[in-house]
């Protein structure tokens, strides 16, 4: 009695989890990977990106992994939220997700939002999710984000990188 209720256990675990790897995997029209991806990691251009190697792109992901080692606890190229590039405030709810562009592999999601900067103050404000994936039927990663008033946020590191910390070596 006790094997066969270690054997379902068993068979549990390894449907549960594969159940939670796949629902990583969003396909669709890229808006509902931005919601999920918005919601869940908010905090990709600091934290490890160890975690979540899977939903950004090489280029992005290789551009971020190099910041991070910069940064060593200082502040390296990114000095600003990247979503609201601001350092104070906070992004207000509702937050509405639209798609603005896409193709079979690529897509555009822009987040819009108001930045509240304290209680009486807010600004409309929009970034931009750019995501990529090798067919339609794979799982979509991030490429870049397009900051409400900076541009690209894989430009921007990429370029203080060439100007500032590989110009030291």
């Amino acid at each position: 009695m006790i094997r066969i209720a270690k054997i379902i256990s068993g068979i549990f675990c390894i449907c549960f989890f594969s159940v939670i790897t796949q629902a990583k995997c969003i396909q669709g029209d890229g808006v509902d990977f931005a919601k999920a991806f918005y919601e869940k990691h908010q905090d990709f251009y600091y934290a490890d990106s160890a975690a979540i190697k899977d939903l950004l792109a090489p280029r992005l992901l290789a551009t971020l992994e190099k910041d991070h080692k910069c940064s060593d606890g200082e502040i390296c190229a990114i000095e600003s939220n990247p979503w609201t590039s601001a350092q104070d405030g906070e992004i207000g709810k509702p937050i509405d997700f639209k798609l603005s562009s896409s193709s079979a592999n690529a897509a555009s999601v822009r987040m819009s939002y108001m930045l509240e900067l304290g209680k009486t103050k807010k600004l409309p404000q929009s970034a931009e999710l750019k995501l990529e994936r090798n067919a339609p039927s794979s799982c979509w990663t991030v490429a870049d984000l397009i900051t409400p008033r900076d541009g690209s946020l894989r430009d921007y590191i990429e370029k203080w990188h060439k100007e500032y910390s590989d110009a030291q070596k």
